[in-house]
This record gives C-alpha cells, sequence and structure tokens, in this order.
C-alpha cells in the first residue's frame, strides 16, 4: 500500500495518487473510525474518496504545518498500524508520501523529489495546474502525472541508473565502426536539411532502452538530472501504451462526479524488491586511504568526448573543448572523460577473453542477429519496427529543463524511435530567450519574502526589493517579444489582459509600502500597531502577483501551438537517414541494451566478486554489469542462495543490490563515505573517494566531512531534486568516485578490499594502461 498526496496552500488536496489496496484501506478507515464515533454503519453515507483522504491527512499535515510554523519542522510520521507518512515542501505545496510496505524515509523522500521534479518538467512552475478547475484539465493532468509516475517506480525498481541516479554509456568495446557512425548520424541531425525542417534543434540523443548511445549539441550543457527525466518520458511513451489505455478504461468507468476518478496506481509486476528486511551488521573492520594520482604526463587531464562535439564553432575550425552533455567549456580545469573504457578493461589477460564479451549465451544470440542481419542485407527499402505505427514512432512535447536551481526553461522535445528499443531524441530551446527565467526568478524572490520559509524571509534584505523592480521593468518587453510568435488572436489577447494584470498586481503591492518593509531589519518588520494586517494585505497582493504570472507562464508556454514543420516529412527524412544504420547496427545495439557490459570476465578476475557499481560522480557517469541471465551468466553462488528463500536468481540478486544501495545512500548521509557489512549471503563494501590532479604521489587529499549537507533540506544522495553530491563536493578540486560491490561471504574483508583496488585501477577512467599507475585504494 503506497501513494501520494499533495495540499495546496489553502490546506486542499490538490492531488493523489494511490494504489487500490491504500484507496480500499483509507476507505475503510475511515468508515470504522464513523463507527467507532457512535454512528450507526446502515446510517453512514457513502464518502467520496476525496473526502476520506482528507480526513485520513488532514491530521497530521496539520501536526507539519503548525511545527513548520514554530521551526521545529518534522520530515516523517511512523503511525501505529505500520504507515509510515514522509513530508516535503515546495513553494506553497506540501507532498506527502504515504507507505505500509516498509519502504525507508529515505526512499519515500527521494520518490517525492522526482515526482516534483516531473510537475516541473511537464509543466514549469504553473503547480495550480493540479487543481485547475476545469475537471476534464484536472483529470487529464492527474492522469499524465500519475502515468509517468508509475512508470518511475517500475524503473526505479528494475533498472540501475534509476536506483543510483547516474548514466550508463553502451560500451561498444572494439567494434569502433558502430561507434562512429552513431556519432556521425547525431552530428547530421542536427542539421535540417537531414531532420525534415527541425529548427532550433540544439541537442541530439540516441538512447537504447535507458542507455546513452551517443549525445551530441552546443552549449550549455545538459544536466545530468534532466537527461534522466528526459530518458524517463522517453521510456513511459513506448513502453506504457497499454497500461494507459487500460488506466483510462477504469477511469472512464467510474468518472461521474464533479472532481476527476484519481488513476489507478498499480503495482508493479515485479515483486517489490526495495522491501529488505535490515541486513546484519558484522564482519571485520578495514581501514582504507586514498591518494592522489602522480602528475604524469597525459594522466592529469580527462581528454574531450569524442561522443559529443560542439556545433559553435565555424565549419573547418578546429573544434573545442566540449562536455560529453553540453557544448564548449569555457577555461574547462577538468577536461571530459572518454566514455570508452579503459584498455585494461577492454581487454583481459584472463584466458584470454575480452571483458566486453557477453558469455557463451549472448555470443550464441549475436551469431543469430549477424545471421539474420547478413540475410536481409539486400534488402533496399526500410521498413518501421514491426507493430509500430508511424504515428507512434514520432511525437513531439514541451518539456522544462532544469540548467540551475530555480530556472525552467521551455524546450521543445522531438523523439523518433529509429529501431525497436533504439530512440532518437532532439531537444529544441523554443527561443523562449529570457522571459521563462525571469518568471521564475520573480517567483522564487516572492516566495523568499512572502513564502512560508521563514528563515529565507529573515535574510531577505533592500536588495530583494530591486531586484524584484528590475525583474518586473524588465518582463513588459520580454513577454513583447515572446508574443511576437503567437499567431492566435484569442490567446494573443488573453496573454495582453493578463499581463496588464501583472502590472496592476505589482502596482498595489508598492502601494503597501513594500519597499518600506523591505529596509526594515527581519526583526523589526511586525513590529507596530499596523504592522501585522499591512502585512497580510501585502500578502494578499503577492499571492495575486504570483497567479497572473504563472497565468503568462501557461499561455505562453503551456498552450499547444500550431507545427511549424511537416511531421510526413520529418518522418520521411529520418528513415532516410538511419536505413543504413538500422541494417547494419539496430540488432547489435539492441542486444547491447540488455547485455551492456557482462559479470562472467570480472568474476574470474576478482574471484568471490558477485557484482559492482562503480559510478564517477564528477560527471554521474556509471559502469555496471546487467542485471540479466546472460550478463551474470547465472552465479552457482548466487542460485544456491536464492533456492533458501524460494525466488529465483536474478531476483534474489536484484533485491541484495537494491537493499544494499538504499543502506549505502542512508548511511551516507550521515557522513559514512566507507561502509563494509556482512550477512548471511554476502559481504558489501562501499567507498566514497576524491582525487584531485597534478598532486605528487603520497600527498594526502584533503578531508571532505559530509556533516553540513545532512543538516539541510535536501540530504538524500542523487541528482534528481537534489544537490547532494555538489554539495559535498567542489567540482573544481579534483575528482569524485563511488565504488559498491557485493562479494561472497567466505570473502575475507583483505580480499573484498584488494579486489576494489583492482577493479577501481581497471576502472579508473584517465588510464590508458593495463595497470594504473597508482592504487586509488590501500
Amino acid at each position: 500500500m503506497k501513494g501520494i498526496l499533495i495540499f495546496d496552500d489553502k490546506s486542499d488536496l490538490a492531488f493523489f495518487c494511490l494504489d487500490k489496496e491504500m484507496k480500499r484501506y483509507v476507505i475503510d478507515r475511515i468508515r470504522t473510525l464513523d463507527i467507532e464515533a457512535g454512528s450507526n454503519a446502515d446510517d453512514i453515507p457513502t464518502r467520496d474518496l476525496r473526502d476520506c483522504l482528507s480526513a485520513f491527512c488532514l491530521p497530521f499535515f496539520t501536526s507539519f504545518d503548525v511545527l513548520q510554523s514554530l521551526r521545529k519542522p518534522i520530515f516523517s510520521i511512523s503511525v501505529g498500524d505500520g504507515f509510515l507518512l514522509v513530508f516535503r515542501k515546495f513553494d506553497e505545496h506540501v507532498y506527502i508520501a504515504l507507505s505500509k510496505e516498509g519502504d525507508s524515509e529515505e526512499v519515500l523522500t527521494k520518490k517525492l523529489l522526482v515526482f516534483n521534479r516531473i510537475v516541473t518538467l511537464l509543466y514549469g512552475p504553473v503547480h495550480n495546474k493540479l487543481s485547475s478547475p476545469d475537471v476534464n484539465m484536472r483529470k487529464s493532468v492527474w492522469a499524465r502525472l500519475s502515468s509517468v509516475y508509475r512508470t518511475y517506480e517500475a524503473l526505479y525498481l528494475t533498472d540501475q541508473i534509476f536506483l543510483i541516479e547516474a548514466l550508463e554509456h553502451v560500451q561498444f568495446g572494439q567494434l569502433v565502426t558502430a561507434s562512429s557512425v552513431v556519432q556521425r548520424l547525431a552530428r547530421e541531425i542536427m542539421d535540417s536539411n537531414c531532420n525534415g525542417g527541425l529548427s532550433g534543434i540544439r541537442h541530439v540523443m540516441l538512447l537504447v532502452n535507458t542507455k546513452l548511445l551517443t549525445t551530441y549539441g552546443r552549449s550549455p550543457r545538459l544536466e545530468t538530472s534532466d537527461i534522466l527525466m528526459l530518458t524517463l518520458l522517453v521510456y513511459h511513451h513506448f513502453h506504457n501504451h497499454d497500461d494507459e489505455e487500460e488506466e483510462e478504461t477504469e477511469e472512464e468507468s467510474s468518472v461521474d462526479r464533479e472532481t476527476p476518478e484519481e488513476d489507478e496506481t498499480s503495482t508493479p509486476p515485479e515483486e517489490n524488491e526495495t522491501n529488505t528486511p535490515p541486513v546484519a551488521e558484522g564482519g571485520e573492520e578495514v581501514t582504507v586511504s586514498f591518494q592522489t594520482p602522480c602528475s604524469t604526463p597525459g594522466l592529469t587531464a580527462r581528454s574531450s568526448d569524442p561522443d559529443y562535439e560542439s556545433i559553435d564553432e565555424m565549419e573547418g575550425a578546429e573544434p573545442a573543448a566540449v562536455d560529453s552533455v553540453g557544448g564548449p567549456l569555457e577555461a574547462p580545469p577538468l577536461p571530459r572523460r572518454q566514455p570508452q573504457m579503459a584498455e585494461s578493461l577492454k581487454r583481459s589477460k584472463v584466458v584470454g577473453r575480452s571483458l566486453n564479451s557477453p558469455g557463451p549465451k549472448g555470443v550464441s544470440r549475436i551469431k543469430n542477429a549477424l545471421s539474420s542481419l547478413l540475410k536481409r542485407g539486400g534488402q533496399a527499402d526500410y521498413t518501421l519496427p514491426t507493430g509500430t505505427q508511424p504515428e507512434n514512432a514520432f511525437f513531439e512535447m514541451t518539456v522544462f529543463l532544469q540548467p540551475q536551481k530555480d530556472q525552467l526553461i521551455p524546450h521543445t522535445l522531438y523523439c523518433y524511435q529509429v529501431y525497436q528499443n533504439i530512440v532518437l531524441l532532439m531537444i529544441g530551446d523554443q527561443g523562449a530567450g529570457p522571459c521563462a527565467g525571469n518568471i521564475c526568478q520573480i517567483l522564487v524572490l516572492l516566495g523568499h519574502v512572502f513564502g512560508s520559509n521563514r528563515a529565507m524571509a529573515a535574510t531577505t534584505t533592500l536588495t530583494t526589493a530591486d531586484l524584484l523592480e528590475d525583474s518586473v521593468k524588465r518582463l513588459k518587453e520580454q513577454i513583447s517579444k515572446e508574443a511576437s510568435s503567437i499567431t492566435d488572436r484569442e490567446v494573443l489577447d488573453k496573454l495582453t489582459k493578463t499581463t496588464r494584470q501583472v502590472l496592476n498586481a505589482w502596482a498595489n503591492l508598492k502601494k503597501h509600502n513594500f519597499r518600506g518593509y523591505m529596509e526594515k531589519k527581519p526583526s523589526d518588520r511586525n513590529k507596530g500597531p499596523d504592522a501585522q494586517r499591512n502585512f497580510t494585505r501585502m500578502d494578499a497582493c503577492a499571492t495575486d502577483l504570483r497567479e497572473k504570472l504563472m497565468k503568462v507562464f501557461d499561455i505562453l508556454y503551456l498552450v499547444p501551438k500550431k507545427k511549424e514543420y511537416n511531421e510526413v516529412l520529418v518522418m520521411s527524412k529520418l528513415v532516410r537517414h538511419f536505413a543504413n544504420f538500422n541494417k547494419d547496427y539496430s540488432d547489435f545495439l539492441s542486444l547491447k541494451g540488455e547485455v551492456n557490459i557482462p559479470m562472467v570476465s570480472f568474476s574470474m578476475q576478482f574471484p568471490g566478486m558477485v557484482h559492482f557499481i562503480y559510478v564517477d560522480r564528477s560527471f554521474d557517469d556509471s559502469t555496471t554489469p546487467s542485471l540479466t541471465m546472460d550478463g551474470h551468466a547465472g552465479n552457482p553462488y548466487v542460485e544456491k542462495a536464492a533456492k533458501k528463500t524460494g525466488e529465483s536468481g536474478s531476483v534474489f540478486l536484484r533485491r541484495k543490490i537494491w537493499g544494499m544501495v538504499q543502506r549505502v545512500q542512508r548511511f551516507l548521509g550521515h557522513s559514512y563515505t566507507i561502509q563494509t557489512w556482512l550477512d548471511e549471503d554476502f559481504l558489501y563494501v562501499y567507498f566514497l573517494w576524491i582525487n584531485i590532479p597534478n598532486n605528487p604521489l603520497g600527498t594526502p587529499i584533503r578531508f571532505y566531512s559530509l556533516s553540513n549537507v545532512k543538516a539541510g533540506d535536501y540530504s538524500i544522495p542523487g541528482v534528481i531534486g537534489t544537490p547532494f553530491y555538489a554539495d559535498v563536493h567542489n567540482l573544481k578540486e579534483g575528482y569524485m568516485y563511488e565504488l559498491y560491490a557485493m562479494f561472497e561471504n567466505k570473502v575475507s574483508i583483505k580480499e573484498a578490499s584488494d579486489h576494489c583496488r583492482g577493479l577501481a585501477d581497471q576502472l579508473w577512467p584517465n588510464s590508458r594502461e593495463s595497470v594504473a599507475p597508482f592504487s586509488l585504494i590501500n
């Protein structure tokens, strides 16, 4: 039983998404309370689910709200019958996650952070879309949000990149030709002559399932959180049509009420694998220290990523250094690493097998795929993927990317399904200019002064009032430029009217001596006989200004616009552009999407190692074996351990890995950067360390404390909705790495430490030697 609820600034329920068991439980619980209060069971009227939820959660919400106003905030409440409620406040809305499935506070908090990012990705700062007075609009918004969130929950339980929130690149190994072809296709697709007339494209990505094939584009670079959210949207679009149809059928059969019937958040098909029982701590202690690399030529900086080039330069000029998810880097202190694995990872000296080889079963599958490719080699015509209609193979939508905190910039996302699980993403900037960012800035500043965050309000000064004044003055001109692209006269009139209302609301706010209020010290602002009454009036004006600004944002960026391209022409151009690619490489890359890196060779090189996750947190890149039967080749130790629980080997292993990562993240939030523990099946090891380039060998690195991170509002390790790793580590000072590793429980701490050192040496992205010149872990 689980769900998410959102209360607005008026303490009204603005949104909820619950599974069937939770809905049934809430209704039965409220009915039981009514009976206990003395009501006759036959006389109790059938209550609406919305009323039941309000009655169920309102006491908890009130407690949270009161303690917030007293500056004694709470973030979670445990209820006697096994419920855990977790709270998070975003702007004026309070998000509540409920669970009776044993989820920890950290897991539920992460889900709230992701859900808020889904809302802002689809609707920007316009939270009032959730409680629109238009019933059909509200129903559509609720269904869309719930469906995307359900996809995220399924991916969180099955895909490692959403578990650790890091990117995973497809490893081409020694097939350099495929890598070059993919890069060339991404580079060419930026040209409107190749993409059918789509102008303003700034970024291009190719995905296979949730893994990155390549990225290409202009500055500024895409943030990791944005790439993960775009991956989620694309995966949701191409893999969840059946679920959406079932959901719509269920809703249509029960929507005869004033408020929309809430969509069912069904439990993912696989068993919830996050319900890992507490792992017994034990085993030996190990002391681990880190050293910095020596200043060896060629090893102190990362080379530019060939997968991501900049087209900001004039044709024929030498390309500038670029980031793998962005354009030219300005004086980069840390150039980007190569996405390909180090030479030591490409080739293994163990029995002469390549570490990228997929094992016996995988080899058979590759041979069959290549055989089918040879048989189809003479075909000249390209056909769309079987079962995919043209209207489903290409789609367009508006998304709001977050290049920096509190900035939501509208972009147009074009997606084309190249082949089965291979998808092309083209991202255009809509020519939005600074207007969207300016509206976001005004909303943030108003929230600082009049929002519920009194700690932030106490830091506002006259400078805040000056910033607001300048921002509102610029806004009228910016809106005029944005309106030039609107051809619908009715929409244009509505925008003009709303802009006038924004300026009037700002004028009303200034009439109540807003500037004089900001000139006072924060401690003196509420003193005086009329201070509270004057603040109440200003607060009402600020609320009106916020609503009008969000309405302007809605008109500019959320109202559908006429397409400026021919979709048939775009489809034909893309089909022609990728025809040879599909015939030569699509089957191979689809297979790599399932088994990117097999575990079998690592198990041979590091006896007793069951699984690992290596993350370069400087760029949020991960290297980890695929969790498939081919990826782990049916590890006999795992199969034997799984028999004790009656689970299959893959389900058992995934449950253990998810439990390991969740436990690590919980203790990492409490500053534990080195962790080891033992249970009845496995030994678990985790390291987080920072590498500083150009330091002489043996020079100790500065100690980085995480203690200040837990005190903040965002203490959950991750990149979506939280700056955790940025707070821990300043990227200008070095590289940050994480290593999760699982071993058979018969492996000693000493052996595990040696294996981790050897694995880190191999995966160290700067290395181009068979053995790195130093030991990262001693």
